[in-house]
């Protein structure tokens, strides 16, 4: 990142660091195999690092119907960064 004299940002180049042994496991647990409309779902979500240690950290949870929206496969935060941080 490149500051001015007032530590306003100038210029910023995003880093992506891929480790392919730094893996994070996410598993998702809910309280039925099925459920009906409008019926309480209980989930827990638990992440664990390659060692299987507990991680601990601010997670985002999109649940949605997959007969009403469909998997799009082609975006996701890889392929963003990668190629959309240079076209501005």
């Amino acid at each position: 990142m490149l500051l001015d004299e007032e530590l306003n940002p100038v210029s910023e180049r995003l880093v992506l660091n891929i480790n392919e042994l730094d893996v994070t496991t996410i598993e998702i647990m809910t309280n039925n195999s099925s459920f009906g409309l409008r019926e309480r779902v209980g989930v827990t979500v638990t992440a664990s690092d390659a060692s299987g240690q507990p991680l601990s950290d601010s997670f985002s949870v999109s649940v949605t119907d997959n007969e009403i929206v469909t998997y799009d496969n082609s975006v996701n935060i890889l392929s963003t960064l990668l190629l959309t941080s240079d076209l501005q």
